[in-house]
């Protein structure tokens, strides 16, 4: 394919977009998995003082 193609051109502007754009969620994904983590963790070691305060 040339690249004076407009359809080819079209295309490889797409798949750039697309590309950008999963960038885009995968950022927002690990964000989201550093704050499930944080929470879990908080979440366990309020669990452990429940326990110990209950002993």
């Amino acid at each position: 394919a040339k690249d004076d193609n407009p359809l080819v051109n079209n295309v490889l502007k797409e798949i750039e977009q697309h590309n950008e754009a999963i960038q885009g969620w995968n950022e927002k994904s690990k964000q989201l998995n550093i704050l499930v983590h944080k929470l879990t963790k908080a979440q366990t070691e309020e669990s452990a003082v429940e326990e110990s305060d209950e002993g």
